[in-house]
């Protein structure tokens, strides 16, 4: 089942329908062979989950107020090197405009591949304008070793934020 879903998907890209939620590592060839992820010298593999946290209200400097909408998104990650610092270089936007508000400082983009070669991402921002609502969120998302280096892999996905 889950063969002909990214079959369909890929079809549906290439005829302009669809974008897939996931893409191959930077510098290898269509989205269809980083599917393959069944064995252990597959290519990694980024899915960014269709769904968002519910927007919260968040107050990000040191004072309690003003208070901003605030969302997270999640991606799954195979096929990293277990115990290695990554980087998630993440971009959310919103009727084409970016929601780009960073709570939480440094490190708020590294994360560490689990022992078994994956790793659940949680990347967040606040929307400076007010202006972040529920319904449809593009997310592009790349990886990177944090010590430098190429991409490990990066996807761009729509996303729904539910209502609360």
């Amino acid at each position: 089942m889950r063969r002909i879903l990214t079959v369909l998907a890929v079809t549906l890209t290439l005829v302009g329908l669809a974008t897939p939620a996931y893409a191959a590592p930077a510098g290898h060839g269509s989205a269809r062979q980083s599917a393959h992820h069944h064995h252990a010298t597959s290519a990694p593999l980024l899915v960014i989950e269709r769904r968002a946290a519910p927007i919260q209200q968040v107050a990000p400097f040191i004072d309690p107020e003003p208070t901003f909408p605030f969302v997270s998104v999640f991606a799954r990650l195979r096929g990293c090197e277990p115990g290695r610092l990554y980087v998630a270089h993440t971009r959310l936007f919103q009727h084409r405009r970016e929601i780009d508000g960073v709570a939480g400082g440094r490190g708020f983009e590294e994360f560490v591949c689990g022992a078994d070669g994956t790793a659940r991402i949680q990347q967040g921002r606040y929307d400076r304008a007010g202006l972040l609502h529920p319904g449809r969120l593009r997310v592009t998302m790349e990886v990177v070793p944090f010590d430098g280096g190429p991409a490990l892999a990066s996807a761009s996905a729509r996303v729904r934020i539910p209502r609360r």
